[in-house]
């Protein structure tokens, strides 16, 4: 189903990447369709310009998935199709929100644990740019972006503002 330019999936399927690096995020996290004003979850952001989603690759990423239980992903340079994104973003217990070029180049994902309430946020720009606001605790918004900006271009605060 395609929203927004971008396209959404929920997956049953299940595999670790070296080059993946680890952020935890220690906040309290609030379900916005019900009050848990006692949820309390440490929150794991994982990031991974890919360079290519292969077979290969998809294989590592989900050995990574199982391995550590990450609750975000993002990843950059996706490099695929919508039609090989398909298959290639399906993580059990999982859904994945992407942004495809082609399968030369660029592209973005963020895959997210399936209990974890998001909304996307609309951005209007054919950039490779996606992201998801989740609901903190006393009214805050976590803020999660996946984006690839070519080496060649210059990336500035005044892109982002003008983006979102």
């Amino acid at each position: 189903m395609t929203m927004n330019n971008t396209n959404y999936m929920q997956f049953s399927n299940t595999n670790n990447n070296n080059n993946i690096n680890n952020t935890n995020i220690n906040n309290n996290i609030c379900n916005k369709n019900k009050n848990f004003s006692n949820l309390r979850q440490n929150l794991t952001i994982v990031h991974w310009n890919c360079d290519g989603l292969s077979e290969v690759k998809q294989v590592e990423l989900a050995y990574y998935i199982e391995l550590n239980n990450p609750d975000i992903i993002t990843l950059n340079e996706i490099k695929l199709s919508n039609t090989n994104a398909t298959t290639r973003l399906n993580f059990n217990n999982y859904v994945a929100i992407y942004k495809c070029r082609n399968q030369y180049g660029g592209g973005c994902a963020l895959i997210i644990k399936k209990n974890i309430i998001f909304d996307e946020i609309p951005i209007s720009s054919n950039s490779d740019i996606i992201g998801v606001k989740l609901k903190l605790m006393d009214n805050k918004d976590l803020i999660v972006f996946s984006h690839y900006n070519p080496p060649t271009e210059e990336l500035s605060l005044d892109y982002l503002r003008n983006t979102i």
